[in-house]
């Protein structure tokens, strides 16, 4: 089937980047389609922890039956157990289930007129009279421009880097699962592992009654993440009784981000993880996803498309280049040696959740 209308935009993927940038649009007046190849709501491999600073970026409340548990506390522990801990009376973030405010996002761009085709993938574009003409599985559409928000391998990113290949040394790799947490009070406390694996860090993250456990470092050490990943399950038993279902762990790639990256390409912006913006040392990406969909949305609306890319450049560069360097020199692992080190990483790790700024 082929649809002659003409979008102002269509952008694939339905996460927070995609999301966000066609509400931004729609609220401007634009024609928006969004498209994503699952059917929502769906489940995403995640921590489920999503900072302050990510939800300062949208324009509304996320409603309190969403809202699992709200985090105060940052701790940083060694393989010894020997700990650090950061506790602010202001909020630090929320945790949630993806699926849940992932659709919730989805929803939000629809009452504001964003047409939503689930199910429908990506497949390739070609340029027809000065238009991007989008072949998917359920038909072609046309639109002025197109925003890939696909994710860590997107479909869309070819037209803009050009690449035949992709540079798994620019990846990182994540493994995760669901323990049961202890019945007590909401738990407010985000912990963070520095673990023997080299380059990766661990993290536990309280989601009701249940936690969310995983280690993250980059894919050229994803066997060692892997092997290392039973020895964290046993070490998290030093807090939490449970037992595992093997099944139910999930990996995941994710971009590494500090590289410098093409994200933009006559009329094609990429947003989110599509454009590598995720961080390698905290392997947070939520607010990177909502920021940069509201960048490109902007963008699009000043009709200043070529400067998509600087302005990315300028507000997300400075943060991800120095989480880079940091993770590539082990300085986590450095900072959980001694207290007083432990305690300056918790500082730092708890004001990049409030918002953006450099590592100091």
């Amino acid at each position: 089937m082929s649809n002659e209308i003409v979008y102002d935009a269509i952008i694939v993927g339905a996460g927070p980047a995609g999301s966000t940038s066609a509400r931004e649009l729609a609220k401007a007046g634009y024609k928006v389609l969004l498209i994503d190849k699952r059917k929502f709501p769906r489940d995403k491999t995640c921590g489920g922890l999503i900072p302050i600073k990510a939800l300062k970026e949208l324009d509304f409340i996320i409603p309190e039956s969403y809202i699992k548990n709200k985090i105060y506390k940052l701790s940083v522990y060694n393989y010894n157990l020997q700990y650090s801990s950061y506790e602010s009376n202001n909020l630090l973030g929320i945790t949630a289930l993806r699926q849940d405010f992932d659709l919730h996002l989805v929803n939000r761009a629809i009452a504001q007129g964003v047409q939503f085709h689930e199910e429908t993938s990506f497949q390739k574009l070609e340029r027809e009279k000065g238009n991007i003409k989008i072949f998917t599985t359920s038909g072609i559409y046309y639109c002025k421009q197109l925003i890939g928000c696909d994710g860590v391998f997107s479909k869309v990113k070819k037209y803009v880097e050009n690449r035949k290949k992709t540079d798994f040394y620019r990846m990182g790799f994540a493994l995760c699962t669901t323990i049961d947490g202890q019945e007590r009070e909401p738990d407010s406390e985000f912990k963070l592992f520095q673990l023997p694996v080299l380059y990766s860090m661990g993290w536990a993250i309280p989601c009701m009654d249940k936690v969310n456990v995983g280690i993250g470092g980059p894919w050229i050490n994803r066997n060692n993440i892997m092997k290392g990943f039973q020895e964290f399950l046993k070490y998290m038993n030093s807090f939490y009784s449970f037992k595992y279902n093997q099944q139910n762990i999930k990996g995941a790639f994710l971009p590494s981000g500090g590289f410098r990256r093409r994200i933009y390409h006559d009329g094609i912006l990429l947003a989110g993880d599509a454009a590598g913006y995720v961080d390698s040392l905290t392997g947070e990406g939520l607010y990177y996803a909502i920021k940069s969909g509201k960048i490109a949305a902007d963008k699009i609306i000043q009709g200043e498309t070529d400067f998509y890319e600087s302005s990315c450049y300028r507000e997300f560069q400075p943060v991800l280049r120095a989480s880079l360097i940091r993770n590539i020199l082990g300085m986590n692992k450095l900072y959980s040696r001694s207290s007083s080190l432990r305690k300056k990483l918790c500082t730092a790790f708890s004001n990049t959740m409030f918002e953006q700024k450099r590592i100091q």
